[in-house]
């Protein structure tokens, strides 16, 4: 079985200025009521996507590389590196 920490994209964590416009928008799950936790990291996944990442996702990527891009992103992001295996 293939290693799923490995990435196609490089992974790098959010600036402040992205992390900020991030929970702006609603994204942090960090920040969710329990009630929207889904919906948070939902929106989440998509405003990385987009917003980070957007140029280097296409339409044809297994969503679930792109899910793991984006919550190794959130992750790295707040210092959970040593998880994160590129």
């Amino acid at each position: 079985m293939a290693d799923e920490k490995k990435h196609i994209i490089p992974i790098r964590s959010l600036t402040v200025k992205e992390m900020r416009e991030l929970r702006k928008a609603g994204y942090d799950p960090a920040f969710a009521d329990k009630e929207d936790s889904a919906a948070a990291t939902t929106g989440m996944v998509d405003w990385i996507l987009d917003n980070v990442y957007g140029d280097q996702i296409t339409d044809d990527m297994p969503y679930s590389e792109a899910f793991r891009v984006a919550t190794d992103t959130y992750a790295l992001t707040y210092g959970r590196e040593t998880e994160i295996k590129n």
